[in-house]
C-alpha cells in the first residue's frame, strides 16, 4: 500500500510539472539510459540494451531478455545494479524479476 500511494505521489508530481508522462517504454527508456551512462559501453552492450520491462507491478519490476545465459548471468553478477537503477528510475525500490523470451526456464527473481 505504501509503496502504491509513493507512486501516485510520485507521478502526479512529475505529471504536474510537465515532465513526465508514465508508460512503461518511457520508464524502460529512462532505466536503460541510466545503465548505459552508468556501465562501459562495452558491458551495456553486451548485457543491458536487450533489456525489456514488460510488467511494472505494486513491489515488483519485470524484465525480458532475449536468452537464459543473459538472463542468468546479469541475475547473479547485476542484482544490485539493476536494483539500484530502478529504484532511481522509479523512486523507490523494487525487486526485479527477469524472464527469458527463450522459454528454457522460468523467471529469475534478484
Amino acid at each position: 500500500m505504501l509503496y502504491s500511494i509513493m507512486y501516485l505521489y510520485i507521478y502526479l508530481r512529475k505529471l504536474w510539472k510537465g515532465a513526465f508522462m508514465f508508460s512503461l517504454e518511457n520508464v524502460c527508456s529512462a532505466f536503460l539510459s541510466l545503465l548505459e551512462e552508468k556501465q562501459s559501453k562495452t558491458m551495456f552492450e553486451l548485457w543491458f540494451k536487450d533489456l525489456t520491462l514488460i510488467s511494472l507491478e505494486e513491489t515488483t519490476a519485470t524484465f525480458a531478455i532475449p536468452s537464459d545465459f543473459k538472463r542468468n548471468f546479469l541475475a547473479s553478477k547485476y542484482k544490485e545494479v539493476l536494483k539500484n537503477a530502478t529504484k532511481e528510475v522509479i523512486g523507490f525500490p523494487l525487486d526485479i524479476e527477469i524472464i527469458s523470451s527463450q522459454g528454457e526456464g522460468g523467471p529469475v527473481a534478484t
